[in-house]
């Protein structure tokens, strides 16, 4: 992933027929949102794409390497998925879990930005709701 091709797919996703798309390259490569530095967006709502740069170590107040968050064979990603989502697991696997669900929060426009959205993510894995 390139960056500078967030604000073209978005673009394409716009004259294919989409309301609503966010498109993300997290710190220069990642095809997500960054764990460990800032993340490009392009965002589609209404007929508008809006772009910007999130710094979601920043807000989170974790920043944790890609290699951090490698996972493993389909039992071990089970493993890690519900330890999350029980709240036991911290660290950079929840902080990716945090930033993917408030990716999805942003879009249904649950939150009015991402860095609400990444608050919103938090209280539900804390309160056991997701």
């Amino acid at each position: 992933p390139d960056a500078a091709m967030t604000r073209v797919f978005a673009d394409a996703l716009k004259s294919l027929g989409s309301a609503t798309a966010l498109v993300v390259c997290g710190n220069g490569a990642l095809d997500e949102s960054s764990t460990d530095g800032k993340t490009r967006f392009a965002f589609l709502r209404d007929g508008v794409v809006s772009e910007g740069e999130i710094d979601a170590p920043g807000v989170y107040g974790e920043r944790y390497g890609v290699e951090e968050i490698a996972g493993g064979n389909p039992e071990e990603n089970a493993m890690i998925l519900k330890g999350v989502l029980k709240g036991g697991l911290r660290g950079a696997y929840r902080m990716a879990a945090v930033l993917n669900a408030a990716a999805a929060i942003w879009v249904a426009n649950l939150a009015g930005s991402f860095e609400e959205a990444i608050s919103a993510a938090c209280k539900s894995i804390d309160s056991g709701a997701a």
